[in-house]
Formats: structure tokens, C-alpha cells, sequence
């Protein structure tokens, strides 16, 4: 073979190679998981909820992006924590405010994690879309501390009427 030949076939494999590379971002799949309050009744003029979801403790995944949606006017502000384990292993649990006393007989009172929250996600009132360029989202589940997705909602409410509630976010990530 000569040097010619050797060119060729380096620039080749090169070529091969780099467009692999490339077009692997473009081309992993995107799932979404929607991380909700589930239809919860807001009575309390002030009160956080929490939710979570269990993340595969085999599989490590990458948050690409990070869609608020919010169903009512009563929601002030969201976080989304990443936990080993979330404080509570109801469904919703109260994780701040003060609830009456019928309401804490339903809603255990909690902190969103048990201990060491690692905090995602952040969103206010007029709050965007948060889209992660490739390699920069968040690394969770597998061997991150992140074997959970906590959702703290705040809700303010400045009417006297109950409201119900599913705010949240729809998390999209790709598998690693």
C-alpha cells in the first residue's frame, strides 16, 4: 500500500468516524416524562405540594430539556430536586404551609427529600422552556445521587375559591 492509499483510507475512517460523532446527538432518541402535581385541590391561601417520581436505578439518563406547564393561576412558583430518596412515599405530600385540620389527616407533612436535594429546576410566573445544548443537561439516576425527581409546587392564592391543580413539568431526556 502505498502513501496515497494510506491517505485515502485515513481520511476515510476519519470521515466515517466524525460523522458518527456527529450525528449521534442529533439522531438519540428523546423521551418525555411528565412530573405533575396530581390533581390536587388547592384550599390553602398559601401551601407547597410535593410529587416524585422513581428513576431506574440501572439506567442513567440526561435531561435535554425542561417544560413548565401550569394549569392554574394559583401556581407562584416550582422547583424539581433531584434526591436519593424523596421525604415521603405518598403520592403528594405537604411540603410546606399549613393545611386545616381535616386536610392534615390526608397530606403528610414533609420536606421534598430526606436529605441532600440537588436542585434542577427552577420556575416562576412567566417562566420559559429550559433547552440543554448536547452533553450539558443533567446527569440523573445511575450513579448520580439523583435516584428520584422531587416536584415542589408553591401555590398563592389570592381568591377565596378551591381550585384544582396539575402543574408541573415535563421532563425530556435521552438514556446513557
Amino acid at each position: 500500500m502505498n502513501f496515497r492509499n494510506i491517505i485515502v483510507v485515513a481520511f476515510a475512517l476519519f470521515a466515517v468516524l466524525w460523522s458518527t460523532e456527529a450525528a449521534s446527538p442529533a439522531t438519540a432518541r428523546i423521551h418525555r416524562h411528565s412530573l405533575l402535581i396530581p390533581n390536587v385541590v388547592i384550599q390553602e391561601m398559601d401551601v407547597k405540594f410535593c410529587t416524585a417520581i422513581k428513576l431506574n436505578p440501572g439506567k442513567s439518563y440526561e435531561i435535554t430539556k425542561l417544560e413548565t406547564t401550569v394549569s392554574s393561576n394559583v401556581t407562584h412558583h416550582m422547583f424539581m430536586y433531584g434526591c436519593p430518596e424523596p421525604a415521603s412515599n405518598d403520592r403528594v405530600w405537604n411540603c410546606g404551609g399549613t393545611l386545616s385540620t381535616a386536610r392534615k389527616e390526608v397530606f403528610t407533612k414533609a420536606k421534598p427529600c430526606k436529605a441532600n436535594p440537588t436542585p434542577y429546576h427552577y420556575w416562576a410566573r412567566d417562566g420559559s422552556t429550559l433547552k440543554f445544548p448536547h452533553g450539558v443537561g443533567s446527569m440523573v439516576g445511575g450513579n448520580s445521587t439523583a435516584n428520584y425527581l422531587v416536584l415542589q409546587t408553591h401555590y398563592l392564592r389570592q381568591e377565596e375559591y378551591d381550585v384544582l391543580d396539575s402543574s408541573g413539568v415535563h421532563v425530556f431526556y435521552k438514556n446513557n
